[in-house]
């Protein structure tokens, strides 16, 4: 039987992001594994999880290289300390069979993600974790009183654990020369119907009217969302402009034709595409800067000079947290799935001007500042007698 300090249970990338800065705080001094399923075929079983192949490998080795070691969950194992996510009731039962014959422990922590879903709890609650501990625990209290599911977090011994990404950062700085990042939202906040081609064109205008209030001398990159190793959402780089002056003209043109056509849903659909084109012609990619690229923001946010620029998105306290400067570009008010307690974080729509109000930094919770989930990981392993 193989035996650790620690083991991380893992289910996929986006989901996990934090566990590579984990084990950059820990690798030194202990000795760290990472669970992983035996399903041979896991990548067509779990077909979301497929989309991220690529990425959910790269994103192994680079646990490897940072000093975990890859294990599986078909053989014994023993820990001081197992970290289990709540994302283990989407495993199979033959899983979780395997998971309570082969994994031993001294001591298990819960993780319950900041948006955790409550249908993981009866199987958590069956293994008696002795702590359970989470990022942003106040949005998840929120959250869950709002969908009346907060008596299944009442009475837990419940921590906060906050965000390593910053003081365990797992990039060398050097490799970044970066002032502001573009971080394109998911489509979530733009389903894909006639009604929301306006609120994507909206996006876009904001987005390319903030760009164009930087300094030519500022570096800007653009990161497309992580829920795919391709095919981009808001991407239009199959189109291309050999001259610039045509492609700016096109733009105005088509603004003045919305303002007056009755006919405007495929003048939108056209004035989105023309602005993304302009602007990923303008800015490189951030895949040709690292092949991490697809990772989550988080990860990268320590290397961001000036600010980070987006949508609707939670990694708008991230970047509060670390003290970076939000453009958000989305001018949605009413958003039918951003709840009460998103708005705890958002940044209100910068408009398309190059200001923001540092109260926004008030928004983090000193609880949530001062939280360390490697301190907190390292003294539960003292308690333990490492």
């Amino acid at each position: 039987m193989k035996e650790y300090d620690i083991i991380l249970v893992y289910y996929f990338v986006r989901k996990h992001d934090y566990y590579a800065h984990i084990i950059n705080g820990l690798s030194k001094q202990y000795k760290i594994a990472i669970l992983l399923s035996d399903e041979e075929n896991f990548y067509e079983v779990h077909r979301g999880i497929g989309k991220v192949k690529n990425t959910d490998k790269l994103f192994r080795s680079l646990c490897v290289k940072l000093g975990a070691e890859l294990v599986y969950i078909n053989r014994p194992l023993k820990a001081k300390l197992v970290v289990l996510p709540n994302y283990i009731d989407t495993y199979t039962e033959h899983y979780k069979e395997l998971f309570c014959k082969n994994v031993k422990w001294d001591e298990l922590i819960a993780l319950l993600p900041i948006f955790c879903h409550p249908t993981g709890f009866e199987f958590l609650k069956k293994l008696n974790p002795s702590l359970y501990m989470a990022p942003a625990k106040y949005i998840l209290e929120m959250k869950m009183k709002k969908e009346n599911t907060y008596n299944l977090i009442e009475n837990l011994n419940m921590v906060e654990m906050g965000f390593p990404h910053k003081k365990y950062s797992i990039f060398d700085d050097a490799k970044f020369d970066i002032d502001y990042i573009v971080a394109y939202p998911s489509h979530t906040h733009f389903l894909e119907s006639k009604k929301k081609e306006k609120e994507k064109y909206d996006f876009i205008s904001t987005l390319y009217k903030l760009l164009g209030k930087i300094s030519d001398k500022d570096k800007v990159v653009l990161k497309h969302h992580n829920n795919r190793d391709t095919q981009r959402y808001f991407s239009s780089s199959s189109f291309k402009f050999k001259n610039n002056l045509i492609l700016r003209s096109l733009i105005v043109l088509n603004d003045f034709l919305i303002k007056i056509s009755p006919f405007k849903y495929k003048l939108y659909l056209i004035g989105r595409k023309l602005k993304s084109i302009f602007i990923e012609s303008k800015y490189p990619s951030f895949e040709t800067i690292t092949e991490y690229n697809n990772l989550g923001l988080e990860s990268f946010l320590p290397y961001i000079r000036k600010g980070l620029i987006t949508g609707i998105s939670s990694t708008h306290l991230h970047a509060l947290k670390n003290r970076l400067p939000v453009y958000n570009c989305d001018p949605q008010q009413d958003d039918e799935v951003t709840e009460e307690y998103h708005k705890k974080y958002l940044v209100d729509c910068c408009n398309g001007e190059l200001f923001f109000d540092e109260k926004n930094y008030d928004r983090v919770p000193k609880e949530l500042s001062n939280a360390d989930v490697v301190e907190l990981l390292k003294s539960r392993l003292n308690r333990l007698g490492k």
